[in-house]
């Protein structure tokens, strides 16, 4: 790996990054801390060709919460079927 490749920013990360703050704060306004949310790199010997993000290990009281906060969302809140 050369020095270039090391300090060169990886943008993608930094976006999945922010994209898991965004959601882990989102989800501590609600009163569901994600404590074990985590962003995992590509993988170059599988189809995962992006970095993903993981919720972590959600109790079962904490998974019926937040399906319950995200049924309450009025319909036009919710993402539509097909979109990112």
């Amino acid at each position: 790996m050369s020095l270039e490749e090391l300090v060169r920013p990886d943008v993608a990360r930094e976006e999945a990054e922010e994209a898991a703050r965004g959601l882990a704060h989102q989800a501590e306004r609600l009163g569901l801390p994600l404590e074990d949310i985590e962003v995992t790199a590509p993988c170059p010997t599988c189809r995962r060709t992006s970095y993903t993000i993981h919720l972590g290990t959600l109790d079962p009281a904490q998974t019926r919460q937040l399906a319950d906060t995200l049924r309450s969302l009025p319909p036009s809140a919710r993402p539509m079927d097909g979109t990112c």
